[in-house]
């Protein structure tokens, strides 16, 4: 009775692990939902204005990075586009990173 039951146990253990894996993948359909975006947001290389915009201080990307654990850096500083669009753009190594957007005293 103990070698049925086991038995039981992983065969039901084995048909939910294939169900649930099944229901965890991801659809390739392609989500038509967001519409008028902006297309300045994709766009990489918008002129820096010489105003300082609705955030006086200055905003930085601030994370995990290799070069630079937390560090306000001048490469990463975001720079005033217009109508409240803020941007920077940086190479990057490949990689987990955790980030923030901050001014120098974090607030």
């Amino acid at each position: 009775m103990k070698e049925f039951t086991m038995k039981s146990s992983l065969l039901i253990a084995a048909t939910l692990a294939v169900l649930l894996a099944g229901c965890a993948s991801t659809t390739t359909q392609q989500n038509d939902s967001v519409q008028n975006v902006d297309p300045r947001f994709s766009q990489c290389d918008l002129p820096t204005l010489e105003e300082r915009g609705p955030i006086r201080p200055s905003i930085f990307v601030v994370g995990t990075f290799a070069d630079g654990q937390w560090l306000h850096m001048d490469n990463r500083q975001m720079g005033y586009k217009g109508d409240g669009i803020y941007q920077v753009v940086s190479n990057e190594k490949a990689g987990n990173v955790s980030l923030q957007f901050a001014t120098m005293s974090w607030n």
